[in-house]
């Protein structure tokens, strides 16, 4: 189960006192004990991954810019989040710019979501998109220029 419907079931049980484990919702924002006390996971939140994410972007790729194009939901949200958070620490801090993407987005809408990261002028990208969005979002990227052979693209999930 997502993130997205794992956040509001949670609150539902807490309310009556059921307790809600997760496999699979590694959202950041559930690590609240105040609004989800009877929540728990078998997985670890995105934080890790998101630390993941920017050490290759850091120390392999020597990247001082990286933009993030995330589902706007309460995962991609989280996920994008943590990058940012992550990316700050550190001697050698990377600029983060966050795009939100409307979730089931449109053509026009993931063009509009592009259009951000293609004035921002970067060669680095992390998609946190789920498969029908990577579907609508990576031709409009190739053919705006922001993605191929100059460029990365790192997917999570």
């Amino acid at each position: 189960v997502r993130s997205a419907v794992t956040s509001p079931l949670s609150q539902f049980g807490s309310v009556n006192d059921l307790v809600t484990i997760s496999h699979a919702s590694t959202s950041d924002e559930l690590r609240s004990e105040q609004e989800y006390p009877l929540f728990g996971r078998t997985i670890p939140s995105t934080t890790a991954d998101a630390v993941a994410v920017v050490s290759y972007f850091r120390e392999v790729l020597n990247a001082t810019h990286v933009g993030v194009l995330y589902a706007n939901d309460v995962f991609g949200t989280s996920f994008a989040r943590s990058i940012q958070t992550e990316a700050g620490r550190g001697n050698s801090s990377i600029s983060v710019t966050l795009v939100a993407l409307p979730v089931d987005a449109s053509a026009n809408e993931a063009m509009a979501s592009l259009q951000q990261l293609n004035v921002t002028g970067f060669r680095y990208f992390v998609g946190i998109l789920f498969d029908r969005d990577f579907r609508t979002v990576m031709p409009l990227a190739y053919d705006m220029g922001i993605a191929g052979e100059k460029y990365l693209w790192m997917f999570t999930q």
